[in-house]
Formats: structure tokens, C-alpha cells, sequence
């Protein structure tokens, strides 16, 4: 399990949870888009929960492994759907530009 730290508070959730979290987090800050996201917790009475995080480019989180005898907390739909808007994302910063529309390697001239 994992303890996120994020926007002055924590919450625990499963180790393949937050790397998809971290991987998604990361797909969002280098496109400086926002997103919320609904994440399944466990909160400090053992009993399950859920949390929503308004994710923003500049809102960094830290995570802790959370040591616990519970059982690993799983969602596979949702770390499936995370991947997924994080590749969404990452394929879209790659498109050609338009002619006459400056990209980041606008400098770069082909040798062709």
C-alpha cells in the first residue's frame, strides 16, 4: 500500500493504484492540463473509502510506502482508465504541426 501525500492532507490507497496516479499525474503536468480523479482509499479505520482529486500541473505528490496487514486495495478498471488518459495525453503533445505553426523543434530545418 501507499501513502499519498497531496494538497496538505493524506490517504492510502494500493501500490498499482498510485503508480498509475503518478504516471497520469505526470502525463497531465507536462501538458499543464487538469483533471479530477476518483480513487478508492482506505481510511485509517481499515474500512474503505474514496477520495476525488482535482489534479493540476503544478501539485505535487509524495509517496510513502504505508506498512499494514490489510489486504492490497485494487481497481484494475480504474488504473486501466489512468493509463489510458495518460497515453491520450502523451500521443497528443506528439502531432505534427500545421504548416506554418511553430512546434517545440520549429528550430530543427530537415536535410532532405
Amino acid at each position: 500500500m501507499k501513502r499519498i501525500h497531496y494538497a496538505g492532507t493524506s490517504f492510502v490507497t494500493g501500490d498499482v493504484i498510485a503508480r498509475a496516479l503518478i504516471g497520469y499525474a505526470r502525463a497531465l503536468s507536462d501538458t499543464a492540463t487538469s483533471d479530477v480523479v476518483e480513487v478508492p482509499i482506505i481510511r485509517p479505520d481499515g474500512s474503505p473509502g474514496r477520495v476525488e482529486l482535482l489534479m493540476v500541473p503544478t501539485g505535487g505528490m509524495l509517496f510513502e510506502t504505508e506498512p499494514t496487514l490489510l489486504r492490497e486495495l485494487l481497481d484494475d478498471a480504474l488504473v486501466e482508465d489512468l493509463r489510458w488518459r495518460a497515453a491520450r495525453l502523451v500521443a497528443s503533445e506528439w502531432k505534427v504541426p500545421a504548416e506554418g505553426e511553430v512546434s517545440l523543434y520549429s528550430d530543427v530545418h530537415s536535410i532532405a
